[in-house]
């Protein structure tokens, strides 16, 4: 009677395992044509990103193909879909995220599926995450201030916390410089 009991549950685990390699998407079936944001806090759920499209290896000054805001699907997507026309060729695609410091991807289409892990920390969005991002964030750590609580919540969990503040210190350093040479807008 007991052999039976592990038969059938071995049983019930094969069919579980079966299912799972069965449902789950195949490569084939994984959303394509996106940039992957990875490894963000679970709250954090930007709505757009600023891209900017150069040619591959263009020096400074040169003017961007493409600059403009480009929809964040289900928080973590940055769709591609509106620069098809420029998919033709490699391009050098410069994305920055509020709160987050700039970051440079070369894709060769934008069928592919792209993973990038973006740096959190900026809160004054100058694509630089300093000391005065931490003193903002430090300042506002104990604050009451809706405005100030707002401004400074980089995970986007309604408050301002530890975290916040670890980000600012574990993220201390400068994002992708545009080649044309502007800057990012605060977002």
């Amino acid at each position: 009677m007991v052999r039976f009991k592990y038969i059938i549950a071995l049983v019930v685990v094969a069919l579980m395992f079966a299912a799972y390699i069965m449902l789950r998407p195949s490569t084939s079936q994984q959303r394509q044509g996106v940039i992957e944001l990875t490894n963000l806090p679970d709250q954090y759920c930007p709505l757009q990103a600023q891209v900017a499209i150069f040619e591959p290896n263009t020096k400074t000054s040169e003017k961007a193909l493409f600059d403009k805001q480009l929809v964040v699907d289900e928080c973590r997507y940055v769709v591609l879909k509106e620069i098809l026309e420029l998919a033709s060729e490699p391009r050098q695609l410069f994305v920055k995220l509020p709160n987050a410091l700039a970051f440079r991807l070369q894709i060769d289409s934008v069928k592919g599926r792209y993973q990038y892990a973006p740096s959190l920390g900026d809160v004054n969005g100058d694509n630089v995450i300093d000391s005065i991002d931490e003193t903002l964030v430090a300042n506002a750590l104990f604050g009451i201030d809706p405005i100030q609580i707002t401004a400074n919540d980089i995970d986007r969990d309604k408050k301002v916390s530890v975290l916040d503040l670890s980000l600012t210190r574990v993220n201390y350093r400068a994002g992708a410089v545009r080649p044309d040479g502007k800057n990012w807008s605060k977002l």
